[in-house]
């Protein structure tokens, strides 16, 4: 920018200096034209007036008188004659003169002299005087010096018939004078115009200058803050090698020296690979070229890109040649990266619809289209809302808006329709998508149709919790219902009674007319029993001719009394079956919450110990549980009481049973099982303490203790060195609900020294479904930490499948009750081949509970069962005897 506005003022510098010189040529010139006409004027006058002077001489000769002087006669007569010329202004005149001795006497002047007073001027001091030119013969016109001493500019001629010199002269300073005061006009006047100049170039240049340095700024700014390097080059070598005479910070960065050791060098000594790499043969065609060129660049490590950089050059005006180069992995790896994330979004099989703000649809994948049947160019602008099935409740999709909104995600089941009608079940994901100011700029649903997969989980819950053979309620399905019944009756909202039904003379027909008939009467009965009672009663069947009817919504044990009449009455009518009238009665035992039991256990054991005090009575009839009740209190408080000394004196103790490998019969890990050794009683049952542990609150710290033990077990193992497998240890609900579980176990096991991959935790469907928020959140810290989770007694509960996707769950523990009866009843084999399928389907290990014969260990092995557990291996043992049985000397093997 300095040297432009430089280059710009010295060249208005130029052109003004070159104005003032043509006017000053001008002047000059004018000048000296006028003095060349003065010249000429004052050799007109001087010749005019000799040329009159000899006629007055010659006329003088004639009329003066005999005698007299008529040179002085003539000179009378030439100075009455005396007059202007034109052009001799103020200090015009003729002059008279004779040169008398060693003096040039001057007898006449027009303005000054007159002949009575001749003034004598010394001849050597007059060297430089027109008049002595005209003495000495001489004619003709310059400067000189005049009597007085003044320089005037003269014409001067001498006079023969008088003996005398003649000049016609002006002062200089006359002649000069009008130039003069022309001079320093013209010197006002081209300070006038300079200064006129300067301000003019200022206003005209000074924004074009302050547009040129904005734009260099710019530029420079530019250039300084690329993320690339710049570098500005000069050929050397006759252009076979270039200098670097400018960088930018980029390059500073890019190449890792300071601007002050970049600049000098040259540009082979900054890119050691230059000739390997093109990067000189580019540079020297740019510059013998002008033709800009790109090269991008990969480079190697081990046979693989380790980066890529793009290399640009191009050729000034001024000849320098322009290197620009950026490092461009990144770039590259996040177009790599948006290729593959646009190859998932076109080949996933889950379905992907992305919306703007206000949930118009703006983009699908391939797979949209697969599972809802509508192309892009139906749905694009739309909303999604014409996917909606009309099956969600009102508030669902309400509470939907409301939790996307707050969290920016919201994740669940929903129905939607496809484009022919047909409703699905989806498994969706929204999530909402934020521009840089925090705004949601878009979201993106991500689904999967999980109709045939809700479609089996309904079927294997439906076999889970009902009756293969009847379709009422099981015993899970009934105990989970009447728990459930329990802890509302706790509250006050209702009054709750069990009903325990056993058929009479049902063996007599079963045995006398075959088990098909005895199965259709058993459905018959059950089809009559659901018919006949009020929709919020429970009618299960437990097995064999055992039914069991939950009534709740009832104000007085009358109204119990009452049904118990009125299903005597229904079941004594005769049943049609495969033509055959059967007549069967029923033996009815009644228990009541709380009076006869605080659980479900507790209440249908009384109900039951009650029929077949009906049975022993002769059948056919009801009672009511009777008054064993403060017994059963004692011995429960009793319990309690001891249960609490036995956690402060540590009277439990730690067995284990063996998991096998199916396929290979070695020992695939151990279960962790809790044995109380009463001082007084013996060994206590875990089925009588354990559920009172959970209900006071102890089961937290005997939890702890057990999973403590089994720590101490596993380093125990591991210095002597056995590797016996993952050791599972159960949690109970109360322990996963607090809300430091997974910090707890944490501490447990670095304490002991133990890794998290040496033990498994054994969590029940109830304890999770308990809070399925809380329990997957600590699952999933759990699991972060390396500790697997087994799902226990799989199948007894009620949890989604759709939670099996969501929990980290590592292990399915099928529930013993699908065991007991594969051999003999085909629903039940059915069912333990569903959940073996269902296992591998989520890639989820699955080991089967309360194997107690080879029989069922073949049909477990034969379902792809990988492990079992059970009474036919081994039955829970002190660690002692675990490895004299299994461990010592190396691990047992089953074939």
């Amino acid at each position: 920018m300095g040297f432009e506005r430089s280059r710009i003022t010295i060249l208005v510098g130029i052109l003004t200096g070159a104005c003032l010189l043509v006017a000053a040529a001008v002047c000059v010139i004018l000048y000296i034209t006028f003095v060349d006409g003065q010249k000429a004027r004052l050799v007109d006058a001087v010749r005019a007036q000799a040329s009159l002077m000899s006629a007055i001489a010659r006329q003088a000769k004639l009329d003066s008188p005999p005698g007299s002087d008529w040179r002085r006669y003539a000179l009378i007569q030439v100075v009455s004659g005396q007059a202007d010329f034109p052009g001799f202004g103020k200090t015009g005149e003729f002059t008279l003169a004779a040169r008398e001795g060693d003096a040039i006497v001057f007898y006449l002047s027009h303005r000054h002299l007159d002949m009575d007073n001749p003034l004598p001027v010394p001849w050597e001091s007059s060297s430089s005087s027109p008049m002595r030119a005209a003495l000495l013969g001489e004619s003709g016109v310059g400067l000189g010096l005049d009597y007085r001493g003044v320089q005037v500019l003269a014409a001067y001629q001498p006079l023969p018939e008088f003996g005398m010199g003649l000049v016609a002269k002006i002062d200089m300073d006359e002649v000069e004078h009008p130039f003069a005061i022309a001079w320093k006009a013209a010197g006002v006047l081209a300070l006038l115009v300079v200064a006129a100049g300067a301000l003019m170039f200022h206003r005209v240049t000074h924004p074009v200058l302050r547009r040129l340095s904005l734009s260099e700024q710019r530029y420079r700014d530019l250039v300084e803050h690329m993320r690339g390097g710049v570098t500005v080059m000069k050929a050397i070598k006759l252009g076979r090698d270039f200098q670097v005479i400018e960088v930018n910070a980029g390059a500073e960065r890019i190449d890792g020296l300071a601007r002050l050791e970049i600049v000098g060098l040259s540009f082979t000594s900054i890119f050691p690979g230059a000739v390997e790499y093109g990067l000189l043969d580019a540079a020297r065609r740019v510059y013998a070229t002008g033709t800009p060129e790109h090269l991008p660049m990969a480079f190697y490590q081990d046979d693989r890109i380790s980066g890529w950089r793009d290399h640009s050059f191009y050729r000034l005006p001024s000849g320098e040649v322009v290197h620009i180069y950026d490092d461009v992995t990144d770039r590259k790896r996040a177009e790599a990266g948006l290729q593959m994330a646009a190859a998932v979004f076109q080949h996933t099989g889950e379905g992907i619809v992305v919306t703007d703000e206000l949930g118009r649809i703006q983009r699908i994948n391939p797979a949209f289209s697969a599972i809802t049947g509508y192309a892009a160019e139906e749905v694009v602008g739309r909303s999604p809302a014409l996917l909606k099935s009309d099956r969600q409740a009102p508030d669902f999709y309400k509470t939907m808006w409301q939790t996307l909104t707050a969290s920016g995600r919201w994740q669940g089941e929903i129905w939607n329709r496809r484009k022919n009608g047909e409703a699905y079940l989806e498994w969706l994901t929204i999530n909402a998508v934020r521009n840089e100011h925090g705004e949601v700029a878009h979201y993106v649903g991500v689904f999967d149709d999980i109709s045939e997969l809700h479609e089996k989980e309904q079927r294997i819950r439906h076999q889970a919790y009902h009756d293969a053979l009847t379709g009422l309620a099981n015993r899970t399905l009934l105990t989970d219902r009447l728990e459930h019944a329990i802890a509302t009756a706790d509250r006050g909202e209702l009054k709750v009674a069990v009903m325990f039904l056993d058929l009479d003379r049902f063996k007599v027909v079963n045995d006398s007319l075959g088990h098909d008939v005895g199965d259709e009467l058993l459905k018959a009965v059950a089809h009559r029993l659901k018919g006949s009672l009020r929709r919020a009663d429970t009618v299960a069947r437990l097995g064999g001719d055992e039914f069991v009817i939950l009534c709740t919504h009832w104000d007085n044990p009358g109204e119990i009394a009452q049904l118990g009449d009125k299903v005597l009455d229904l079941l004594k009518e005769p049943f049609a079956i495969s033509g055959h009238d059967l007549h069967v009665g029923c033996s009815i035992g009644i228990s009541l919450f709380p009076a006869d039991g605080e659980d479900a256990r507790t209440l249908l054991k009384n109900a039951d110990t009650a029929m077949y005090t009906v049975k022993e009575g002769g059948r056919d009839g009801y009672r009511f549980f009777d008054a064993s009740m403060n017994a059963q209190a004692v011995e429960r408080l009793t319990l309690e009481n001891a249960l609490r000394q036995a956690v402060e004196r540590q009277e439990f103790e730690v067995y284990y049973q063996p998991k096998i490998y199916l396929h290979t019969g070695r020992v695939a890990g151990m279960e962790a099982l809790v044995r109380w050794h009463h001082p007084t009683q013996g060994m206590i049952s875990p089925v009588r303490f354990i559920p009172l542990a959970e209900e006071t609150g102890l089961v937290i710290a005997m939890g702890e203790w057990v999973l403590r033990q089994s720590c101490r077990q596993v380093r125990l193992w591991a210095e002597a060195g056995v590797n016996p497998g993952p050791v599972a240890v159960n949690v109970s609900a109360r322990q996963l609900g607090l809300a430091d579980f997974a910090a707890r176990v944490a501490a447990i096991l670095e304490e002991e020294g133990v890794a998290p991959g040496a033990i498994d935790l054994e969590i029940t469907e109830t304890a999770i479904m308990s809070d399925p928020d809380r329990a997957a959140a600590q699952l999933e810290q759990l699991a972060d930490m390396g500790v697997r989770i087994a799902l226990d007694d799989f199948g007894v509960g009620y949890s989604s499948l759709g939670y099996l996707k969501r929990l980290p769950i590592s292990v399915l523990k099928m529930d013993r009750s699908f065991i007991q009866d594969v051999i003999e009843n085909e629903d039940s084999a059915q069912l333990a081949r569903g959940i073996v399928r269902l296992a591998m389907a989520l890639d989820i290990d699955v080991v089967a509970e309360g194997v107690e014969t080879i029989e069922q260990v073949e049909f477990l092995r034969a379902c792809g069962c990988g492990m079992v557990q059970g009474y036919y291996y081994s039955r829970p043992l002190p660690p002692a005897k675990l490895d004299e049985e299994f461990l010592h000397g190396g691990v047992r093997e089953y074939q």
